[in-house]
Formats: structure tokens, C-alpha cells, sequence
């Protein structure tokens, strides 16, 4: 139109080429930025997961470090837990054996005292002993008895006490009715030192043999 001619063939073959040429040019442009972005993208990724690898095996080390830690530590909680239990049943065989020892040490105080009251009485028969030696010492026994032991072995040597009792009096019952129900003093005194002496005598071997089971017989802490 510019030159006043009538196109040709070729002037429309070679518009058609050039618009075909331009037309892949613009795709491939297209088709390349998109590609090339991926590629950006595509090393971003890789980079990104450099980093967490590299974020992750520090962290792993810093676990592994951790558990070997606290691995330690357990080892070492573990070791005082069982230094703490034998130091525990140490102390409680030492408590033990100190009760048990104060304990046999009270019971030997009061059978030698027992003792001591029972020789009074059958070497002096004429000689009567004071009541308020017997109340003190019965009172002692009955103290550190209750002081030491549980009841059921308080009740054990009440038993025994009472059963000497009764013993004692049947005794000194049939002993009296033999005699006619007539007792000459010195003859009632010599009775009654042997019953007391018996009577103590109950009480002491009583005290003996929890001396002995003291390692069976429970105590109070």
C-alpha cells in the first residue's frame, strides 16, 4: 500500500514466515522464563533443604547429646536412689540395735533389781521388806514395759503375773487349811517371803525371755 504495488505471493509467504517465526519466538521466550523460574525456584528448594538437613543433623547431635546426658544423670539418680535405700535400711538396723540394746540393758536393771528383792526377802524372812521397794520396782517394770513393748507382749507378762497370783493364793489356801487355819507368826512370814520371792521370781523369768526374743519381739519405734 506504501509503494503502490500489488503484493506478491512471496511478500505473503514471507509475512506468514515472519509471523510464524515470531509467534515460536514469543512461545519459546515464554516457555523459557517459565522454565528459568523453576530452575530459581527449583535451587531455592535445594538450598532451603541444605539448610534444614545441616538444622537437622545439628539438632540430632544436640538430641544424641541430650540423651547422653540425661543418660548420666539416671545412671547417677539410679546410683543414689540405691545409696539412699542402703544408707535407710543401715540407719534402721543401727535403730534397731540401739533399741534392742537399750532395751535388753532395762530389762537386765529390773531382773537384777528383781532379784536383789527376792534374796532380801529369803534371807530375812523375819525382816519384812518395805512395801515401797516392791511398788517401785513393780512400778519400773510396768513403765519400761509399756515404754518398750506393744501391748499384746504387756499382756503376755500380765498374764503370767496373774497366774502366779492365783497360784500363790490357792497355795497359801490349802496351806492354811492343812494347819488347822492356825498359823504361828514366824511360820506366816516364812510363807509369805517364799510366795513374794515366788511371785518375783515369775516376774524376772518373764523379763529374761523377752530379753532373749527381743530379736523376735516387736518394739516401739
Amino acid at each position: 500500500m506504501v509503494l503502490r504495488r500489488k503484493p506478491s505471493r512471496f511478500g505473503y509467504t514471507m509475512i506468514l514466515i515472519l509471523c510464524v517465526v515470531s509467534a515460536c519466538f514469543v512461545v519459546w521466550r515464554e516457555q523459557y522464563l517459565v522454565t528459568h523460574d523453576y530452575e530459581k525456584k527449583l535451587h531455592a528448594s535445594d538450598t532451603e533443604k541444605t539448610t534444614l538437613a545441616a538444622q537437622v543433623d545439628k539438632l540430632s547431635k544436640l538430641v544424641e547429646q541430650q540423651a547422653r546426658v540425661l543418660t548420666a544423670q539416671s545412671n547417677a539418680m539410679a546410683s543414689l536412689e540405691a545409696q539412699y535405700q542402703t544408707a535407710q535400711r543401715s540407719l534402721a538396723a543401727l535403730q534397731d540395735k540401739h533399741r534392742s540394746t537399750r532395751a535388753r540393758a532395762r530389762l537386765a536393771a529390773l531382773r537384777a533389781e528383781g532379784l536383789r528383792l527376792s534374796q532380801k526377802v529369803i534371807t530375812n524372812p523375819s525382816e519384812p521388806t518395805p512395801d515401797w521397794e516392791f511398788e517401785a520396782w513393780s512400778q519400773a517394770t510396768e513403765r519400761t514395759l509399756y515404754t518398750l513393748f506393744h501391748d499384746e507382749q504387756v499382756q503376755d507378762f500380765n498374764a503370767a503375773r496373774n497366774a502366779v497370783l492365783t497360784y500363790a493364793r490357792n497355795y497359801y489356801d490349802r496351806y492354811l487349811s492343812r494347819s488347822g487355819g492356825v498359823l504361828m507368826e514366824e511360820e506366816y512370814k516364812e510363807l509369805q517371803s517364799r510366795l513374794i520371792a515366788l511371785f518375783i521370781s515369775v516376774q524376772v523369768a518373764t523379763l529374761e525371755k523377752f530379753s532373749r526374743n527381743l530379736k523376735t519381739i516387736p518394739l516401739k519405734d
